[in-house]
């Protein structure tokens, strides 16, 4: 990883729990307790795929859904990203 990546991952999260690699692609795919981001490592981009910054336990549109805390996550062999919440119990 290039240096100024990794001073844009760390200044770009709030205390990363997981850390997921797309097998497919330049991404990768991390918690931050009440959210799941993707940072594309060829760009640098951030983007958040589903939680908000609020925790709760509310189910909704991706960007919508509240989590208490991601605790794990995958990539399923057709490429959908799946998220435990172990905190809400789903």
């Amino acid at each position: 990883m290039e240096t100024d990546l990794v001073t844009k991952f760390s200044t770009t999260t709030n205390k990363p729990h997981q850390l997921l690699m797309d097998p497919n692609g330049p991404t990768l795919y991390y918690t931050a307790l009440t959210m799941i981001s993707r940072m594309d490592i060829t760009t640098k981009v951030v983007t958040t795929v589903a939680g908000t910054e609020a925790a709760g336990n509310a189910v909704g549109s991706l960007l919508e859904t509240r989590f208490e805390s991601v605790s794990r996550m995958a990539l399923s062999d057709d490429g959908l990203l799946l998220a435990v919440d172990t905190s809400s119990k789903r």
